[in-house]
């Protein structure tokens, strides 16, 4: 009788065994001329599936030998992705000085554990949660004031995303992120002024894409940002990442908006530029006209708001 390849198959199970490898390792360098030497190193282990990942940052920013246990920087994430609901722990430790453009010079020690969550209702939409329980010492020389607060932190998200890409960035769809966070003190004191709310702030984000054509696209983003509280959260505004036109950081201040207006557009589908080694070919450069308008504010606010409208041209570097 004749037999075929088929039959020469078995079919056997194997069982899984949990393997991690390196993701991510890499280490930084660097020297600044006020702040001094700093350095660090950073890993990423996960499991062939992806089922669970590890997160470890190191990092160092001493001045002196003296100063190298107190300005250690070290967080340890784990991950879990096995099922639907995604959830991660972890605990970390962090150290910076540094200068903000509304309390002057600011020294911070904080540490503590985290506990996160993420479900995803469809591919396109999810929520996002977060708890952390966190001791905080910070400190303004300038003012010679400082807060020592036991804080704990919570954070919830919605996250929409159908936005379709091209090279270049999105061309088609919606994209939105909605976020709520509140801050307690565990245990106020004078530096808390005798309340528990530390503070509390909401981002919301949304963009917009209409299709022109094949590769053309108008893009609408509108952002609002919002800060309370004895110590609230401020934002930065300026830059080409923001508000186009404007130095970087040139604005500042716990509430915030921001509107973006672009229409995006083939400009160049290839370009090959010669080298002695070779020649570098340059795919889908894209052109684009904006217009953007918002603003920064503290306390004050009033009806002006700054502006700007240019033109950009955009390539994917990969």
């Amino acid at each position: 009788s004749n037999s075929s390849a088929a039959s020469d198959v078995y079919k056997r199970q194997v069982k899984y065994k949990t393997k991690f490898s390196f993701d991510i390792a890499q280490s930084a360098i660097s020297y600044d001329a006020v702040f001094g030497s700093m350095g660090g190193l950073q890993t990423a282990l996960t499991d062939v599936l992806g089922n669970h990942q590890y997160y470890f940052l190191i990092y160092n920013t001493a001045d002196t030998k003296t100063d190298i246990i107190n300005s250690i920087n070290v967080g340890l994430t784990y991950l879990n992705r096995k099922k639907r609901l995604n959830w991660g722990l972890g605990l970390y430790r962090f150290y910076d000085e540094y200068n903000d453009d509304y309390y002057g010079f600011v020294s911070e020690e904080t540490y503590g554990g985290l506990a996160v969550a993420s479900y995803p209702f469809s591919r396109y939409d999810r929520i996002e949660m977060s708890v952390y329980l966190r001791k905080l010492y910070k400190e303004f020389p300038l003012t010679h004031d400082y807060i020592s607060a036991k804080l704990t932190t919570g954070i919830i998200s919605y996250i929409k995303d159908t936005s379709i890409w091209d090279p270049s960035g999105p061309i088609d769809g919606f994209r939105a992120h909605l976020t709520v966070a509140h801050s307690l003190s565990l245990q106020p004191d004078s530096t808390m002024k005798n309340s528990n709310h530390y503070n509390s702030w909401l981002n919301v984000d949304v963009r917009k894409y209409f299709r022109l054509s094949e590769a053309s696209a108008y893009a609408i983003r509108a952002v609002y940002f919002t800060s309370n509280g004895q110590d609230p959260q401020r934002r930065y505004l300026g830059g080409s990442w923001d508000l186009r036109g404007y130095p970087r950081r040139s604005f500042y201040g716990r509430n915030m908006f921001l509107l973006n207006n672009e229409l995006r557009f083939p400009l160049v589908d290839r370009l090959y530029i010669g080298f002695p080694f070779g020649s570098i070919n340059f795919q889908a450069i894209r052109g684009a006209l904006f217009f953007d308008a918002g603003k920064a504010w503290d306390e004050e606010v009033d009806n002006h708001l700054e502006g700007s409208f240019g033109f950009g041209i955009r390539v994917s570097l990969g």
